[in-house]
């Protein structure tokens, strides 16, 4: 998903002014003075090569690197149930219900709030960013997602694993599971996790992701 940078260099060569100089019998009047159509000529030669070197030198601004658009998350309706939590339900339009209620959106390759506020936005090179955010996360060339030695991951069956730093599976891994789900939409799905995993108060998205990843429970 990386696309190259691009820089664009361009290299400007300063020009030079040839003088002439009037000499000999038919370019001098009154015994060597100089023909004053060869003065006019000499100062006209001058003030172009003077032009000439001021636009030469004057600085070239650089292009700036244009990062390339991030794909849109790949939508599929389903509904994600853990044990003591809240249902939280994707439809096909990318609204998220929680307990029947339209809590939040997927736009492109953002989550945001019912007010448009993004609360999770997926880059195209994979890495997840969130207002709260205290470590990085990005997904892999497997769509796990990685974030402070931990991972995030959605089987084809639909149940969510959950692995800490030490390479353990956390004590709530394969408890989370999607009905509905398909791999296409795997991101979207541990985007949804991630959220959920949000719910909890104080909390932010990569804390959520590394300490042990208990959901949002009913009041």
């Amino acid at each position: 998903m990386k696309s190259p940078t691009k820089w664009f260099i361009v290299s400007v060569l300063a020009g030079s002014g040839v003088f002439a100089f009037a000499c000999g019998g038919g370019d001098t009047i009154a015994g060597g003075a100089t023909s004053p159509t060869s003065s006019a000529s000499t100062e006209s030669t001058t003030a172009t090569a003077s032009a000439t070197a001021a636009v030469s030198t004057a600085p070239v601004a650089s292009t700036a690197p244009v990062a390339p658009p991030a794909p849109p998350l790949v939508v599929v309706a389903m509904k994600l149930t853990m044990p003591k939590a809240k249902t939280m339900e994707l439809k096909d339009d990318g609204t998220i219900m929680v307990d029947g209620k339209a809590m939040a959106k997927v736009v492109g390759a953002d989550l945001q709030d019912k007010d448009g506020k993004v609360l999770l936005s997926v880059a195209a090179d994979g890495t997840l960013t969130s207002p709260t955010q205290t470590k990085t996360a990005k997904f892999n060339d497997k769509d796990e997602l990685e974030v402070g030695g931990g991972k995030i991951f959605v089987s084809d069956d639909g149940t969510v694993k959950l692995t800490k730093p030490d390479g353990t599976a956390d004590k709530d891994s394969g408890k989370a599971k999607f009905a509905g789900f398909k791999p296409a939409a795997r991101r979207v799905a541990i985007v949804l996790v991630t959220a959920m995993l949000m719910l909890k108060e104080g909390t932010s998205t990569t804390t959520a992701t590394t300490a042990s990843a208990s959901p949002a429970t009913k009041k």
